[in-house]
């Protein structure tokens, strides 16, 4: 049901301290007043009026005051400061003032509107993924946003739910409590057990059980509301804004240190008759022109248009930086169902204790289930149980007590009382070991019965459900009635997606609770591989695994199997402790601190508002294609911004140095308005390149600002010499080569506008050549059209303005002219030149920077490879099991030591027998000692198969082991 958008702050203007609910006295009118069918329509918008929406307000900024405050930073406050110069110390320097004008309010008003664009983009991606829950509304149960609850409505707690609003559980005697994780309110780290009658906080999360609940308080009314009210209008500022803040200040503290070398040589040696004040506006101008001024605003405009686009792939990011670190990520530790998996169970044909029906079985196994909410496992049930079960369960039983499944525990309890003699049973299904152990601890032959009858269902590939029953009350312990094999088949498209993440440098690990059989088969029909670690790496005690060799396990394995919450903890944080950017997927509430240790935390479709909570991406489309379509968003992201930092490292670098270079080695001075000029277009540029097209990284990205910063100062160091010599080399007093070129020589007014053309030219061009890692010309990898006109087409248009004009003086400084076509022409052979020589030089940095990198990693990601193709190669030819089942049964060789024994007793004096039998004797030691033998030697062969596979030998100790072997 949706609300009107009217605002808090209108239908609050009711509100008092009076309307605050203390959690510690409930209001018990409320609950009187509330019938079982939950609200009214019109109660609703009754209480609406008077509370407003179940939401605390964040506090808005002022958004006139933001754009005010962007002028008194840093870079704008210099730039006033030159506008301002520019006015009082030459009146005739009006060009420079207006430019400077235009650059300043350009610059700070899309800054601005950059800010505003990404905080819509954020509100509207918030907006997708706002949190729901059951509520009871004229008498049915309806989904709706939480913030359209009020005080008085019913709505249901169970495991994964975060608590909308500060409330009441309500229920009778016999309902189950819950547990509550309340520790990110209160601090407590212990779960607490809340029974009806007890109250429950706004923002605690439900880890186990369920119950009805009715609200007490909302919004800023609830306990840690106003708390949360004062935190709405704290700023967040994440890593890359001060990465980028501390880069846009090194580079302005560096062009402040250059600027003021420039002041003092022209101040102690001017040039012609240069005033002190137009030495001090020149040194302003050229700070500016080098300053970082566009940085921020490129940066979140890149990561906002970033955040639409994986919003557009189904992937919503709950924090911007989240898409760097999917960029990096390395390694992605994905759950089985409904992941990897259709979790779209079938039942097949289930295995029955002796004695036990069918009915019986499928019977035991509904009445454990609840229809209300049911999960994928209780709707296969519901789907294949005989219509006469169904209505025996409905009909023949009373319902007294339901504990549900949770992770812990893995199984679900339901207390009900038969009709026809009033006995109270209880009956459990879940997870098969459970259940096994549960009825058959004291019982090893009937323990190993059912752990074969599991195996031989893993090894179809089928999931495993125990089913188990205990009269209450007559002293009799559990009895198992049976196991219902499930099957729930890979998605179509799911082998094809890991192998797309493989090639991306993805190592895709599967960690999942079902059995390692199951894993395994499942692993083996993706082509991931088949090394899956089951329950034996989580034992405690003597037995548990060293942290050295878990640390090289979790490297080499392709999966897990028999996990409990904390162990998809430990593996995440291993994986960390081994230098990888780590994502996880998760669905519920047991998954939220694995997603909340992890890199990038993954909440897939459907998950609960305990998962979404704890994760950094939100997808709302199953299946992992998502992901791997988010990866390669986020890689490009990440390219774009990487390629922005180059070419702003280059811009700076190369004006600072080559001003400097100008006016203190060749002390030639050009214009401030040409200065201002160029700046402005390269602003123009580097806002362009916020939506270029980038190709897709074919290895993870990690936030290396060395690399970039060495490309470029080696860039920058190239474009500077290049325009240094063509400064030189066409200035009158120093090379004049025109006539090289059959050109007429530049007066000194011509060479200014030859020098700005070459400066155009170039960074302009330049911007082609730090786009990419590869080869600028390449046609995989071209331009956007915005950016191919700001690189090509500024030039062009801005070539005619340095051939046309006319010989004027606008403001201080030399006089600017024409400079022809000729001098146009070759000025323009020499930037393309330049931009190859450049080019050369970028390309061998990267090769020279990142060549062992990507060597390690193709060589790490081979013999990953090797090792699933030889381990599916085993699977799918059966060779692995035929060499299992070649190993003698223990059982036989104690049959023939046990025979062998016996016949050593000669049960006659007959000595012709007795020989006889001697040498039968001796054969059977033979037989013994060969079977002893080979019981060593295919142990030992298989644990190098083994070995082999996880990647803990090569071939060359695989074949050492093969030529030891006694075996033929």
């Amino acid at each position: 049901m949706a609300g009107s958008k009217k605002s808090n702050s209108d239908v609050g203007s009711r509100k008092s301290q009076d309307a605050v609910v203390d959690i510690g006295k409930v209001v018990k009118e409320n609950v009187v007043r509330t019938g079982s069918g939950g609200l009214t329509d019109s109660e609703v918008e009754a209480k609406r009026a008077e509370f407003g929406f179940n939401e605390v307000e964040k506090k808005k900024k002022n958004i006139w005051r933001d754009l005010f405050m962007r002028y008194l930073q840093p870079i704008p406050v210099i730039m006033i400061i030159a506008i301002v110069l520019s006015a009082a110390i030459q009146p005739s320097e009006w060009l420079s003032f207006g430019l400077l004008t235009v650059e300043l309010n350009l610059l700070v008003f899309s800054a601005w509107r950059s800010e505003l664009n990404t905080n819509d983009a954020m509100s509207a991606l918030e907006d997708g993924i706002a949190p729901q829950i059951d509520v009871k509304r004229n008498g049915s149960w309806v989904r709706l946003y939480t913030r359209e609850l009020v005080p008085g409505d019913i709505f249901l707690v169970k495991g994964g739910v975060v608590a909308p609003a500060d409330a009441l559980l309500i229920g009778d005697e016999h309902e189950e409590p819950v547990k509550v994780d309340e520790s990110s309110l209160t601090g407590e780290a212990l779960l607490a057990t809340k029974h009806p009658g007890d109250s429950i906080l706004s923002g605690s999360v439900i880890k186990q059980g369920e119950l009805e609940a009715q609200v007490l308080s909302t919004g800023e009314n609830t306990m840690f509301g106003k708390s949360l009210a004062l935190l709405g209008g704290t700023d967040q500022v994440g890593r890359l804004q001060k990465l980028t803040t501390r880069l846009q200040l090194l580079i302005l503290v560096c062009g402040i240190v250059i600027g003021f070398i420039i002041f003092l040589v022209l101040l102690f040696h001017p040039l012609d008759s240069t005033s002190f004040g137009d030495t001090v506006r020149t040194v302003f101008v050229v700070v500016i022109a080098g300053a970082p001024v566009t940085l921020p605003v490129v940066v979140a405009t890149i990561l906002a248009v970033g955040a639409r686009e994986l919003a557009r792939e189904k992937a919503v990011v709950t924090r911007l930086s989240a898409i760097e670190e999917l960029a990096g990520m390395d390694v992605l530790c994905s759950d089985k169902t409904g992941t990897l998996t259709l979790n779209e169970l079938l039942v097949d044909e289930p295995w029955l204790q002796k004695g036990v029906t069918k009915d019986e079985l499928f019977e035991a196994a509904v009445l454990s289930a609840r229809k209300e909410g049911a999960e994928a496992i209780d709707l296969a049930l519901f789907g294949c149980a005989p219509e006469h079960v169904l209505d025996s369960a409905r009909n023949e039983y009373e319902a007294i007590k339901f504990v549900p499944f949770n992770p812990s525990d893995k199984k679900t309890l339901a207390t009900v009382r038969r009709k026809s003699d009033n006995a109270v049973i209880v009956f459990s299904k879940g997870s098969p070991d459970v259940i096994n152990r549960m009825c058959h601890s004291s019982n090893p032959e009937k323990l190993r019965e059912v752990e074969d009858q599991m195996i031989s269902f893993a090894a179809r590939g089928l999931r495993t459900l125990g089913v188990a029953r205990k009269f209450d009350g007559n002293g009799e312990g559990w009895t198992m009635l049976g196991l219902i094999s499930l099957f729930d088949p890979p998605r179509h498209d799911t082998a094809e997606v890991i192998a797309a993440a493989n090639q991306l440098f993805v190592d895709v690990k599967m960690i999942t609770g079902d059995q390692q059989a199951i894993a395994i088969e499942t692993c083996a029909r993706l082509g991931m591989g088949t090394t899956i670690m089951g329950p034996e790496l989580w034992k405690t005690g003597s037995g548990k695994v060293a942290e050295s060799e878990f640390s090289k396990l979790v490297e080499d394995v392709n999966g897990f199997a028999g996990v409990y919450p904390e162990h998809k903890f430990a593996v995440v944080e291993q994986l960390q402790k081994n230098k990888h950017v780590v994502g996880m997927t998760g669905d519920g509430v047991n998954d939220a601190p694995a997603l909340k240790k992890a890199d990038v935390g993954i909440a897939v479709a459907g998950a609960t508002e305990a998962a979404k909570g704890a994760a950094d991406i939100i997808l709302s489309e199953p299946g992992l294609g998502t992901i791997v379509v988010a990866i390669r968003r986020a890689r490009k992201t990440f390219l774009r911004l990487n390629f922005y930092v180059v070419y702003r490292i280059w811009a700076s670098a190369y004006n600072y140095i080559f001003f400097l270079i100008l006016y203190v080695g060749l002390r030639f001075r050009i214009p401030a308005w040409c200065i201002v000029l160029v700046s402005l277009l390269k602003d123009i540029v580097v806002i362009s390149t916020s939506k270029d097209k980038v190709p897709v990284a074919e290895d993870p990205q990690s936030w290396n600002m060395v690399h970039p910063t060495i490309v470029a100062l080696l860039m920058a160091t190239t474009s500077v010499i290049t325009s240094i010599l063509y400064s030189y080399a066409i200035l009158p007093q120093y090379g004049n080569w025109w006539h090289n070129f059959h050109v007429a020589p530049l007066t000194e007014s011509q060479s200014v506008m030859a020098i700005f053309l070459q400066l155009v030219q170039s960074f302009c061009l330049t911007v082609l050549s730090t786009r990419s890692k590869g080869f600028f010309l390449d046609f995989k990898r071209r331009p956007s059209l915005v950016l191919l006109f700001s690189a090509i087409g500024m030039p062009i248009v801005f070539t005619f303005f340095a051939v046309y004009l006319n010989a004027v003086e606008l403001g201080s400084g030399p006089e600017a002219d024409g400079c022809g076509w000729g001098a146009a022409g070759i000025t323009w052979a020499y930037s393309i030149i330049s931009l190859f020589v450049a080019e050369g030089v970028k390309l061998g940095a990267y090769y020279a920077l990142e060549f062992d990198g990507k060597l390690r990693q193709k060589r790490k990601m081979q013999r990953r490879q090797l090792q699933k193709e030889i381990a599916a190669e085993l699977l799918r030819d059966g060779g692995l099991d035929r060499l299992l089942q070649a190993r003698p049964d223990a059982a036989d060789f104690a049959e023939v030591t046990a025979t062998s024994t016996t016949m050593k007793s000669p049960r006659d004096n007959d000595t012709d027998h007795f020989k006889e039998l001697e040498e039968h004797v001796v054969k059977l030691e033979t037989e013994v000692e060969t079977l002893r033998m080979n019981l060593k030697d295919m142990d030992a062969l298989r644990d190098g198969l083994l070995m082999f596979a996880r990647g803990q030998v090569g071939l060359d100790q695989l074949e050492t082991l093969l030529t030891k072997s006694h075996l033929e």
